[in-house]
C-alpha cells in the first residue's frame, strides 16, 4: 500500500465505523475487522489484501490499522497500479466521474461537482484530467 497516515487522515479524516458492524461481527470499539479491510480493498480491487487465521488476527486495533499504511516511499510500480485503480477506463487519465467511482467504492458520498473541483486542483495542465505526471506531482505532496 501506498497511502500514508498523514495522507489518510488529512484527506479521510478521522477513521469511522462502517454502520451495520457490531462487537460481535467485527470486533471492539476503535477495532476494525480484517474482512471490513478486505471488503474495502476489493472494492477498489485490490484482492485478498489481508489473510485471516492460521494464528492471525482477525481484529486490529487503530494502531495496527493505521500501521498497514506505514511505509517508506512507494516505488513507481505502486503509485502506477494505484493510477490503475482511480484509472477505471484505462485511458490514462482520472476524470470526475472516475473519481467519485472510487471514492463511492469506498462508501465516500460526493457529488460529481466536488469531483470536478478536487481533479482542478491538481489538473496540471487545465484540461480537467488528471495524467500520470498530476498524479505523481498529488502523490509527492501528499506523502511527503
Amino acid at each position: 500500500m501506498i497511502l500514508g497516515r498523514k495522507w489518510i487522515l488529512q484527506y479521510f479524516g478521522p477513521i469511522q465505523r462502517v454502520p451495520p458492524c457490531n462487537k460481535e461481527t467485527c470486533g471492539g470499539e476503535n477495532e476494525i475487522h480484517i474482512r471490513e479491510i478486505n471488503l474495502v480493498m476489493n472494492g477498489l480491487g485490490m484482492v485478498g489484501v489481508l489473510e485471516e487465521g492460521n494464528g492471525r488476527k482477525s481484529v486490529l486495533g487503530a494502531d495496527d490499522f493505521l500501521a498497514l499504511f506505514e511505509e517508506e516511499e512507494p516505488s513507481l510500480e505502486e503509485i502506477k497500479e494505484t493510477f490503475g485503480v482511480f484509472d477505471v477506463n484505462k485511458d490514462g487519465f482520472i476524470d470526475g466521474s472516475e473519481l467519485q467511482t472510487v471514492l463511492c467504492s469506498l462508501g465516500l458520498e460526493c457529488c460529481l461537482e466536488e469531483c470536478k473541483r478536487m481533479i482542478v486542483a491538481f489538473d496540471g495542465n487545465g484540461d480537467g484530467l488528471i495524467d500520470f505526471q498530476d498524479f505523481l506531482k498529488f502523490m509527492e505532496r501528499c506523502l511527503c
